[in-house]
């Protein structure tokens, strides 16, 4: 009997140990094999994954086009805040300075032409701004062939801008057109920006608008210019695009030099023809 008791425990024993292992086998046949299978499906990203980023990098100083920059505000959505508040007496911004009694002088390089533009102590109240006026004249040989009143205001922040002009043509000393006149608050005409206070390269910027009638913009196109000119040379220049929505074709380079306070070279987009400062000179006004 005792023999008996002895076996089944035996037999029990075994079957447990058995059982033991069959669970053991189960488990390890339900766990995914941990190689790699060769398989992959790929419309499922897995969770931990992260998409990769674009990086672009833009070379320092790079010249840039009008059509390479971001535009301007375009022609319904420009409507720049204007406050009599905003500005000041003077127009001392380093690349445009305007200081009455000063006169600067340009010549075509070929001599045909000669432009004298004036800084007046004559002032003009446009939009609720306190605008001073700059006398501009052209001529061919000795003929007077285009007159400008033109009128400019800086703002606390440094930007000059452009409230208007009043342009005439001449031939044999008559006036033979007006076209390009425009002034701000009439007509729905908006000023606009001859001069930022900081220039960014790659900026565009509207210069003054009166639809169908003037509508000039610039693009800074680089800084830290060397302008050669025959009199003398300039450092440290600031080169725009200058171009017109109305006039698509038309374009030209100016360079404005702190050492001059105004523009000191003008071309066109070859270089070809070349308008120089000459000279800068005190007046009586």
């Amino acid at each position: 009997m005792k023999d008996n008791k002895n076996i089944i425990i035996v037999v029990v024993f075994v079957l447990a140990i058995a059982g033991v292992i069959f669970l053991a086998k189960s488990k390890s046949n339900n766990t995914a094999p941990t190689e790699d299978t060769g398989l992959s499906n790929q419309s499922e990203v897995p969770a931990t994954s992260t998409a990769p980023k674009s990086v672009s990098v833009q070379p320092k100083n790079t010249t840039k086009s009008a059509t390479d920059s971001k535009a301007p505000v375009e022609a319904q959505d420009y409507n720049p805040t204007i406050k009599a508040g905003d500005f000041i007496s003077t127009i001392s911004n380093p690349f445009f300075t305007l200081l009455p009694g000063t006169s600067f002088t340009y010549e075509t390089t070929d001599g045909s032409e000669k432009d004298i533009v004036i800084v007046t102590n004559r002032t003009k109240i446009i939009s609720g701004v306190k605008t001073t006026e700059v006398w501009d004249r052209v001529w061919k040989g000795s003929e007077l062939i285009e007159e400008t009143t033109d009128w400019y205001a800086q703002d606390k922040e440094g930007n000059v801008w452009y409230f208007g002009e009043d342009s005439k043509e001449y031939k044999n000393g008559k006036v033979t057109s007006t076209d390009g006149s425009w002034k701000s608050g009439v007509s729905g005409a908006k000023p606009g920006i001859i001069m930022k206070a900081h220039p960014k390269i790659g900026e565009s910027y509207r210069q003054e608008y009166s639809k169908g009638v003037a509508e000039d913009a610039a693009l800074v196109v680089s800084l830290g210019e060397i302008v050669q000119l025959s009199s003398r040379n300039y450092s440290e220049c600031l080169k725009t695009k200058d171009y017109s929505y109305i006039e698509p074709g038309v374009s030209e380079y100016k360079y404005y030099c702190p050492e001059a306070g105004n523009l000191a070279l003008e071309t066109d987009l070859d270089g070809g023809q070349r308008l120089e400062l000459i000279s800068i000179e005190k007046v009586s006004i």
